[in-house]
Formats: C-alpha cells, structure tokens, sequence
C-alpha cells in the first residue's frame, strides 16, 4: 500500500510558514511578475490570430484583376508607298505594341487637305478626291484615346504635261528636254521661204538666206542607284524625284548668248520642275549645287554629292564662271566621284 504524504507538506504550507516577511514579499512580487508575463503573452497570440483571419484569402470565386491600366510603349503607321495621284486609294496600317489590356482603337484623320471630298475611312483607307488641289497631306493616326499620336506624310502627284519645245528663232532645229525617257526623233524645221521673207530677190527666183545656227548643248542629270536612295532616306525624307536613275535628259538645248553652265543648268531644269539649289555659304566663284529637289549632298554620306562633269571630265572651272560653248556635254550625277570609284 503506498504511502501518502500530508497535504500540508505537499503544497508547502508549512514551509510558507516559516519563511519570513521579507521572503514572502520577493514571492509574492515573483508571482505577479508572472501572472503580468503571462496576460502579455496570451495578448500577443490573440493579436496574431486575429490578424491571420483577416489577411486570409476570402473563400468563393474571387474578381479578375483590372488589366485596364495597361499602356502602349510603340506607335506608328505605315502605307503602302509615299505618293499617289487624285482619284486614287492608299491603306494605311498602324503598327502598335505595348503591355497589360490596352486599348488598341485607332482613330484616323487628314491634314491639309482642300477638299472635303478627300476623306480617310475608319479601317485606315485613304481616298483623294479628283478635284484636290493640295500638294501633301498628312494622315494621322491616334490611339490610346488620344494618348499616341503618329504621322505619315503624303505627296499628292498631279500629272503635268510634258513641256512644249521652246521654239528656235533662227535655227533649223529644235530643243528637246526628256524627263526621263527615249529621246525624239529630230524633226527639221520648214526650210521653204515664205513670201516677204529675208532673202527674197524682186523680180527674179526666191532664195533663203542660210539659217544662223545658234550653239546648243547637251545635259543630263541621273542619280546612282536610285531606288537604294529612296529605300535608305524613306524615315528621314521624301525625295521628289523620278523612280528611275535618270532624272532629265535635253539634247540639242539652245545656249543663251553668255550663259555659264550654272545658269544653263539652273534654266534647264527649272523648265522641267526641277528645283536646283546652290550653296550660299561659299566665297563667290566657287558655287557649286548643293541639292536638287529634296535630293542634297551628304544625305547618304559625307563624299556623296552633286557631281558635275563636262565633256565627259570633271569640271576645272567653277560651273558658274564657264561659258558654255556649241555641243559642250553637261552630266550632273549625284553618287560618288568616278576617279574615288
């Protein structure tokens, strides 16, 4: 049978007695110390709980995340080509990238056009109206609900006709200026003599004096490749200038009494539309062309440029000092020189 101890000594009791007042004052203050240690803990862990519930994911289907502040990071629109004619049709496509669910609508429209006629449809089709007058229009494209903006110049090509031959005063041949193209037969002018003409004898068989034959020359203007020159300069420019490598060709081109080749060339072609610029920055006597139309030096290189050759060679005299002579050969050719070749 086992033995049991009084329940005095179990508990302490009557160890608590003896202790004196000092000691029951230590035990005491441990005990609350204790009790104090304890609330904060059970405290701290119904805190901790309480705080779990509510940062737990809530039960049942939950809602998609808004995607609607994605945005777009690229914009642009291309067409098919950089010209067309009145009457004609051009798509447009515009190019859009970007991150999340952004809104890719684009809204399309026309500048600078003198036509209402002239409209660009909702998917980006362009119409030019027969009747435009404008030279260039800009299509823009815009999306992102205005946010993006892009645009796309347009020249609008009117056909012009070709220009009439400048009739000759007292040459039995005639000017031709090609642009570009084979050349004309030449055709001779009449040689009869008309009554009441120089040359008439009274009373007796009617003769012609014969024609003073003005000196004339020969021009043409090409450009090296020109197909890589658009294809290299379309983000940077437009070149109005024909798709083909030769731009003009005149033969047989009247020589105006003491004109430079400078003034040839720029009279030349400024009858064919053609636009010649000098630089203005070079002392007098060394002008030489900087661009024609939109086409300039160094646009595709610091040595590519106008080059001007005479008879076949580079030129040794300033082109606006040398006087053009009977059946001189002007070639004015934009690439590199032909000795650097």
């Amino acid at each position: 049978m086992a033995d049991f101890l009084p329940v005095n000594e179990v508990i302490g009791l009557e160890k608590l007695k003896n202790l004196t007042k000092k000691q029951k004052s230590f035990l005491l203050l441990g005990l609350g110390l204790l009790l104090i240690l304890t609330f904060v803990v059970s405290s701290s862990f119904a805190e901790e709980k309480t705080s779990q519930k509510k940062n737990a994911p809530a039960l049942g289907p939950q809602e998609e995340p808004d995607q609607a502040s994605g945005s777009i990071t690229k914009f642009s629109i291309s067409s098919e080509k950089d010209s067309l004619a009145p009457g004609e049709q051009m798509q447009f496509t515009a190019f859009i990238e970007g991150t999340g669910n952004y809104d890719d609508t684009v809204v399309w429209s026309i500048q600078g056009d003198h036509n209402s006629k002239t409209v660009m449809s909702p998917d980006g089709k362009l119409t030019v109206d027969l009747e435009e007058t404008a030279s260039q229009l800009i299509i823009r494209g815009t999306c992102g609900g205005g946010a993006y903006a892009s645009d796309k110049p347009i020249s609008i090509v009117k056909p012009s006709p070709s220009p009439a031959p400048a009739p000759s005063k007292a040459s039995s041949s005639h000017e031709k200026i090609v642009a570009p193209g084979p050349l004309p037969q030449d055709v001779p002018a009449s040689s009869e003599a008309q009554p009441g003409q120089e040359g008439q004898v009274p009373g007796g068989d009617q003769k012609e004096n014969p024609p003073v034959k003005k000196p004339q020359a020969n021009i043409q203007v090409t450009v090296e490749n020109m197909a890589q020159v658009k294809e290299k300069l379309k983000d940077v420019k437009k070149i109005s200038l024909p798709d083909t490598d030769l731009v003009l060709k005149g033969e047989n081109l009247e020589i105006q009494e003491g004109e430079t080749a400078l003034a040839f060339i720029q009279r030349i072609l400024k009858e064919a539309n053609l636009e010649v610029q000098v630089d203005p920055k070079v002392e007098p006597g060394q002008e030489r062309i900087l661009g024609i139309n939109d086409l300039k030096e160094k646009d595709l290189g610091d040595k590519i440029a106008w080059q001007v050759y005479l008879n076949g060679q580079p030129m040794k005299e300033p082109i606006n000092q040398y006087r053009l002579k009977d059946q001189d050969k002007l070639e004015i050719v934009y690439g590199l020189p032909r000795e650097e070749k």
